[in-house]
């Protein structure tokens, strides 16, 4: 079940064909012993023996990442180190020197730790057009999409939502337009929209509350606030479109608790129907109100 959500429209239906011998060339390999970061396919749940899962009509991908965490302050302090060696050996340190000095110490730091692994998921569903991403960053997101386009060549996208909708959230919150399908909860944030870009933020706090209405009076806009949708999840939309902090009511938990726990593949298919379904129906609402 995704945690995150963020949307591209997809303009054309990708091709599909072969796609678990064209994912296989771009599967995840943890770096060499130098190299900083990888990233490529993998399987969706660990006994799984294909790249994609498919169900419903989507199709879920997995994408794992492994990086080395390089310090800037220790990469700093090793080259200034180098140089005042260097300096005291009469020897000439110019622009070029330094830049070889400074990726022999990466590569020495990068051969001696290991890396990070993480894991990204994202589904391309067929009949919304959409591909979902289960990340919080826009970079994250398009690393997805720039490996599957290595993949399989092209992948026609634009994001779903493409303006900032603050004014939009804000009208729901403040001028009676709340769609049906929402329920704003008690934690939010607002932004002043000239050069200061002040802000407020609220948590347990209705909408009526004094501190809130006071920030909106001084022409403070909302850039992320909390919502309910429907008897689904709870979660937080920005300013920029993204739904972030996914968490399933108790109604949706259950429907995934009636899976067989024993059997992983059966699991992992539940899993991602009543995610298909659950966001096709949400995607279907963002469509409606900012597309």
């Amino acid at each position: 079940m995704f945690k995150n959500l963020i949307f591209y429209e997809v303009k054309e239906p990708l091709n599909l064909k072969d796609i678990e011998t064209k994912l296989e060339s771009f599967k995840s390999k943890e770096p060499s012993r130098t190299a900083i970061e990888t990233i490529g396919f993998n399987v969706p749940y660990p006994s799984a023996n294909t790249f994609v899962h498919s169900v419903c009509n989507s199709h879920y991908f997995s994408i794992r990442k492994f990086k080395k965490n390089i310090p800037a302050k220790l990469v700093n302090y090793r080259l200034n180190q180098r140089i005042i060696k260097a300096s005291e050996n009469n020897q000439l340190i110019d622009k070029k020197m330094r830049l070889q000095f400074k990726e022999e110490i990466i590569n020495d730091i990068a051969s001696n730790t290991p890396p990070i692994p993480e894991n990204i998921t994202f589904m391309y569903d067929e009949m919304a057009m959409v591909i979902v991403a289960d990340c919080s960053s826009a970079t994250k997101a398009e690393a997805c999409l720039a490996l599957l386009r290595k993949a399989i060549g092209s992948v026609p996208v634009i994001p779903l939502i493409k303006v900032n909708i603050a004014g939009r959230m804000t009208s729901w919150c403040f001028d009676n337009e709340l769609p049906e399908e929402l329920e704003v909860l008690e934690k939010g944030k607002l932004r002043a929209p000239d050069e200061t870009k002040s802000e407020a933020s609220f948590n347990r706090q209705f909408m009526d509350a004094d501190e809130v209405i006071a920030a909106r009076e001084s022409g403070k806009e909302v850039i992320s606030m909390h919502f309910m949708f429907e008897n689904d999840f709870t979660f937080t939309l920005t300013d920029e479109g993204f739904t972030k902090s996914i968490k399933y009511t108790d109604f949706k938990i259950e429907q995934v608790g009636e899976a067989p726990k024993n059997d992983e593949a059966i699991l992992y298919d539940t899993q991602a129907a009543i995610n298909t379904e659950t966001v096709r129906k949400y995607c279907e609402f963002l469509k409606r109100e900012f597309t």
